[in-house]
């Protein structure tokens, strides 16, 4: 009877170590599994992420192609650049925050952007240019006023 017993007791045993064989196995297909997903979104942001360089840098270089002009577009992460086209070469301005700008009342010169004087936050004024963008320019270009 004893014998009976124990053929029972093994077989039991070997239906626990199955089983938990089993799970192990289960939870190595689905660590496996995830690898592969894992390794597949990775792939899949490292092709996305070349794709918008690739574009951004695309861009960059139509931009350095219209020459003294002012540019301001967004990266992907929504950021704005500010770029300036000179002698075909693209450069990105230090740009700071002006509080107060007056325009300059036309004088018999017309200009392409407005005349405006600007106040210096250590004293004095300067004079600038303002572009329809609202970039401030040194200088402008000079326009028949009968275009103003």
């Amino acid at each position: 009877m004893s014998k009976d017993f124990r053929v029972k007791s093994s077989s039991f045993e070997k239906a626990i170590v199955d089983s938990s064989l089993i799970e192990s196995f289960n939870l190595a297909d689905q660590d496996f599994s995830k690898h592969i997903l894992d390794s597949n979104l990775h792939s899949v942001d490292h092709a996305q992420a070349l794709a918008n360089c690739f574009l951004l840098q695309n861009i960059l270089n139509i931009l350095e192609h219209d020459e003294d002009t002012f540019h301001s577009i967004h990266d992907l992460n929504g950021d704005e650049i500010i770029t300036y086209t000179y002698h075909s070469n693209l450069y990105v301005p230090r740009c700071t925050n002006i509080l107060n700008i007056f325009p300059v009342p036309s004088p018999d010169v017309c200009f392409q952007d407005v005349l405006v004087i600007i106040p210096r936050a250590e004293g004095g004024n300067f004079t600038a240019f303002l572009t329809k963008t609202g970039i401030l320019r040194k200088v402008s270009k000079i326009i028949t006023c009968k275009n103003v």
